[in-house]
């Protein structure tokens, strides 16, 4: 006779693990790096919206103004410069760098 033989399910069930675990990392990254990135995005935005208003601001004394002038505003951290002076026109917008003291053993560089 001829003996049948059952189908073994142990290596089976050994790959669909590994799969599942493997899925369910990717899931877990996958979830982690969109929450990054949707908080990097809305840091970006607010920069710019904030740039954007300095420019108006900025846009809107220059037209009032003719001849030599100077002009400084500041929301939140950043500042726009504005000069003009014989003819030359300067435009600077920067952040306003806070040192944080509280780190400690930070390396300063070379």
């Amino acid at each position: 006779m001829i003996k049948e033989r059952g189908v073994r399910l142990g290596p089976l069930a050994l790959l669909l693990s590994i799969v599942a675990i493997a899925l369910s990392t990717l899931a877990i990254l996958s979830f982690a790096s969109a929450r990054a990135d949707m908080i990097i995005a809305r840091r970006f935005a607010n920069t710019v919206k904030i740039r954007y208003q300095l420019d108006k601001e900025g846009q809107e004394y220059r037209s009032q103004n003719e001849g030599a002038y100077t002009f400084e505003t500041q929301i939140d951290d950043y500042i726009l410069n504005m000069e003009r002076l014989e003819g030359k026109e300067y435009y600077h917008i920067q952040k306003v760098w806070n040192n944080d003291e509280s780190i400690k053993d930070l390396w300063e560089g070379n």
